[in-house]
């Protein structure tokens, strides 16, 4: 991964960690958060960050979020080009994909 790109990914998994512990975990004494990057075909990779924490609110939406946080990782995951998707599954996913 070039420095390019090496900058903003480390970016964006700085904050959605330091989220998880922030909110996540918040009524819970322990917790896990899960990393995984994925180098698949056509040099695509998939970063995935999961926790198993109280998962995301009904009405969360990255694109209308007032965290500055979360709006850094929605402007981080542009410049990679890539896209974002968010679920609960026993706990918060976050998923991104972006080209090599």
């Amino acid at each position: 991964m070039n420095l390019n790109k090496a900058i903003p990914f480390a970016l964006i998994i700085n904050e959605l960690i330091s989220n998880a512990y922030k909110h996540a975990f918040s009524d819970q004494e322990h917790g896990k958060i899960n990393i995984e990057l994925i180098m698949g075909k056509n040099n695509q990779y998939t970063l995935t960050v999961m926790d198993d924490g109280k998962g995301l609110p009904d009405n969360f939406n990255l694109h209308t979020i007032s965290s500055l946080g979360l709006q850094l990782v929605h402007n981080l995951v542009k410049q990679l080009k890539g896209t974002i998707t968010w679920y609960n599954d026993k706990g918060a996913v976050f998923e991104i994909n972006f080209e090599k």
